[in-house]
């Protein structure tokens, strides 16, 4: 006897869209000088959906709009304090001329009234930030505009840092905590 479970759909996956197993990142020092490193200052700690922990790179069940429930975990491995990160996601379904769509997950210690910088948000050394979706009617919109009624893959693109003291770091790859 076949069950239905309406709603439900496997072949979900979140992944890394750079495969490279050495991760670099783009250093930007507070004077404004660029430079490469092979050191992370974020690592991925747990993502979920639906309130489950899922893997990068492994398949899982979720429901249609399963983006609204995104949650990251990242844990700052600097031994700096961090204003704020973007965690840049990839749509590979959503295509647009050049490439496809995109969204992403922020964090930011800086007050949106006002600009200014609120010492008791910064991302301490050691300290775990989660990050959710709240940008999901924006992410339904971009499906309408690209015609996709379905988001199955997202990959993460892109995690850039910037720190209290005015350095920056990007990477395209970050590494997994166990």
């Amino acid at each position: 006897m076949p069950i239905f479970c309406y709603g439900q759909s496997s072949g979900r996956i979140i992944d890394f869209f750079a495969k490279a197993d050495n991760l670099a990142g783009i250093v930007k020092d507070k004077d404004g000088k660029t430079s490469f490193s092979k050191e992370s200052v974020l690592a991925l700690v747990e993502i979920k959906v639906e309130g489950k922990t899922v893997k990068p790179g492994e398949y899982f069940d979720a429901a249609d709009d399963w983006l609204k429930t995104l949650t990251v975990k990242l844990k700052n491995i600097s031994g700096k304090p961090i204003s704020r990160i973007t965690l840049t996601l990839g749509i590979p379904e959503a295509k647009r001329k050049g490439g496809f769509a995109s969204s992403a997950l922020d964090y930011s210690s800086f007050d949106a009234n006002t600009g200014d910088q609120n010492g008791e948000k910064l991302v301490m050394p050691g300290e775990i930030i989660e990050l959710n979706q709240e940008r999901y009617e924006a992410i339904k919109f971009t499906m309408k505009q690209t015609g996709i009624s379905t988001i199955n893959q997202i990959n993460i693109v892109a995690a850039s840092v910037y720190f209290k003291d005015g350095s920056y770091w990007s990477s395209n790859r970050l590494p997994v905590s166990q």
